[in-house]
């Protein structure tokens, strides 16, 4: 793999953080401190504008949904039915980051055709952080999010040497960043699906208690337990991402692909028991 070259020149005015710190009060990510399982703590250093902002607006807040489908949702649905949804998710993300592998690949070979052996930097210096990874989906989200901010670089090389233009910059740039798009997309609209299964079969249940003692002004823990809990996932995760257009991807004839779309179709195929309403546009 190449490595950007430091571009330490004296004409160049280093950015010491300024700019990362504005894009940290521009872009909060959603708090996990309402999270009371255990994560990993992962370093990383993201050196795109591209990859710093695919983090901070869709990492935490998608670990959160996938909290709220791994852990509270199991509370009351069959855990079968949970195993599946992480199953398609998981593999979902391995497919992006099977398409971002390979055009890394094909990129490098491309430079090293030309004889290109050092990539464009950025006078920013990286964002360095430290990610709460809570479960497997969440260290394959960080891992996509990471490579997309190191193809971002070699995108930029190749439109500076005209092996591209910069309209196929501008679309390839769109391409992979969609990849994040449309899982953080994936998991929201199968978060809600869930949720609204899990309220509905509760209030059955309330009813139909109800309905057995009348008179009775019994507390039901286990019923009221995860009704509690699940109203504490309804205040504590809240989206903060911004509407975006999702069809932003284009093929090599200039048609438009709605790939969030596509990736919400072949989930709902999979999983008939789980009503999926139609998928917000991020």
């Amino acid at each position: 793999m190449m490595n950007p070259s430091n571009g330490n020149v004296s004409v160049i005015r280093q950015d010491h953080g300024e700019m990362n710190q504005k894009l940290l009060e521009r872009q909060a990510p959603a708090s996990l401190s309402p999270v009371e399982s255990a994560g990993r703590i992962v370093k990383m250093s993201l050196s795109s504008p591209e990859g710093k902002r695919l983090f901070l607006r869709y990492f935490d807040i998608t670990q959160l949904h996938m909290h709220y489908i791994s852990k509270i949702a199991r509370l009351s649905l069959p855990d079968a039915d949970i195993e599946l949804v992480e199953k398609q998710v998981f593999d979902l993300v391995q497919e992006k980051i099977n398409i971002v592998d390979k055009e890394m690949v094909r990129v490098e070979q491309e430079l090293r055709k030309h004889n290109i052996d050092s990539l464009a930097t950025y006078t920013i210096v990286p964002l360095t952080l430290e990610a709460r990874v809570l479960g497997k989906i969440g260290r394959r989200l960080l891992e996509l999010t990471g490579k997309i901010d190191q193809l971002m670089p070699m995108l930029e090389t190749m439109a500076i040497d005209e092996l591209i233009s910069e309209s196929q910059l501008n679309i390839k740039k769109t391409f992979f960043k969609k990849s994040v798009r449309a899982v953080a997309s994936v998991v929201r609209t199968l978060k809600s699906s869930l949720q609204k299964k899990s309220a509905a079969i509760v209030n059955s249940e309330t009813t139909a208690t109800g309905k057995k003692n009348p008179g009775d002004q019994t507390d039901h823990s286990s019923s009221s337990d995860f009704a509690s809990e699940n109203k504490v996932a309804d205040v504590d995760i809240v989206e903060t991402v911004q509407s975006t257009d999702i069809k932003i991807m284009t093929n090599k004839s200039g048609n438009e692909i709605d790939t969030v779309s596509s990736d919400i179709s072949k989930l709902v195929g999979a999983t008939e028991p789980i009503e999926l309403p139609a998928p917000e546009h991020i």
